[in-house]
């Protein structure tokens, strides 16, 4: 059985063949955590019945291409260097797939480092793109009506000042009372499930699955006592064991506080919004991916939802959901 050595390659099996490689488990928490967001990319493309448009900060090698079909433009963002011709390749294989799967939406994907002013043109390696296409938006004043980050504030956390410029360029990008939406693995919850009579060794085995299943394992650096909520990351080597005793290299990578992540928000004039008005009859207002699933699946308002195992529940409560609404606009 294959391994995959850190939490966002489990998160990014989008090849057929990775799929059919990977532990159901993961199949189970994958495709329940993208009906939630399936919902979220809807929900917050409704109001006032015009067409709207999405800014993905992070868009990966396409993900959430298929997602995209409820906006009239999109303009998805990342730093990898493939990231461009394998969202254009996943766009293709779905649209190839069936007639029904047509796209069309105009998206416009651009290799750019988000943690970096995208107002100028060292934030993008390709220069081509800047003086062709993001320069032009600036000068139209094009304004986006709902930003996106999923999966990826791990990269903005160390420092933080890289943080702060994502909420700046999400700012300048977005109109005023523009929505943001983030998913992020939490540090909070992760820490709770170590037992800190091992500390201070620092290195933990957290079982999250089932005896059948598998074990993640990090070691935490610099943890001094409890006090977490004083903490804006933590720095972990992170990577999954399969229960056959295969494991991998480990990852390193910095977990947020998402506690920590709201307030930065707070402080330039976002407004955190209450899951329940997102999401109808949402009971309850938790962040958690497991939780907010479960409670949708129980209203019955958003079609079909698989049983989702216990395994799959643990592993998606360790993932949050945030969404902001901006304030006063910005200029370009």
């Amino acid at each position: 059985m294959k391994l995959y050595n850190t939490y966002h390659e489990i998160m990014s099996f989008y090849s057929i063949k990775q799929r059919q490689n990977i532990d159901p488990i993961y199949v189970n928490a994958k495709r329940n955590i993208n009906k939630v967001k399936m919902v979220l990319y809807q929900t917050l493309s409704r109001p006032n019945n015009t067409k709207k448009r999405l800014i993905d900060f992070s868009s990966g090698v396409g993900g959430d291409t298929f997602k995209y079909k409820f906006y009239s433009s999109v303009l998805a963002l990342d730093i990898a260097e493939n990231s461009k011709y394998e969202s254009h390749y996943r766009r293709s294989q779905i649209e190839g797939k069936n007639n029904k799967s047509q796209i069309t939406t105009k998206i416009e994907f651009i290799q750019a480092d988000t943690s970096k002013d995208l107002t100028k043109s060292d934030a993008y390696p390709i220069k081509g793109e800047f003086d062709g296409f993001i320069s032009k938006i600036m000068e139209k004043k094009v304004k986006f009506d709902v930003a996106t980050s999923n999966m990826s504030l791990t990269h903005y956390m160390s420092p933080m000042t890289k943080l702060q410029q994502l909420i700046d360029n999400m700012s300048v990008f977005l109109k005023q009372n523009g929505m943001v939406f983030v998913t992020s693995f939490s540090m909070k919850p992760i820490l709770n499930l170590i037992s800190w009579d091992y500390m201070p060794s620092n290195t933990v085995f957290i079982k999250v699955g089932d005896p059948q299943s598998w074990l993640f394992k990090i070691k935490v650096d610099d943890i001094k006592d409890k006090d977490i909520d004083k903490l804006s990351s933590v720095h972990v080597s992170s990577y999954f064991e399969w229960i056959n005793g295969i494991d991998g290299k480990p990852f390193d990578e910095d977990i947020p506080n998402m506690d920590i992540v709201s307030r930065q928000f707070e402080e330039n004039k976002y407004t955190r919004v209450k899951l329940s008005t997102v999401f109808k009859n949402y009971k309850g207002d938790s962040p958690f991916m497991g939780d907010i699933y479960n409670s949708l699946k129980e209203s019955n308002n958003y079609g079909e939802m698989a049983k989702m195992s216990q395994t799959a529940l643990r592993y998606m409560n360790l993932v949050e959901v945030h969404i902001y609404k901006k304030g006063p606009e910005r200029p370009l």
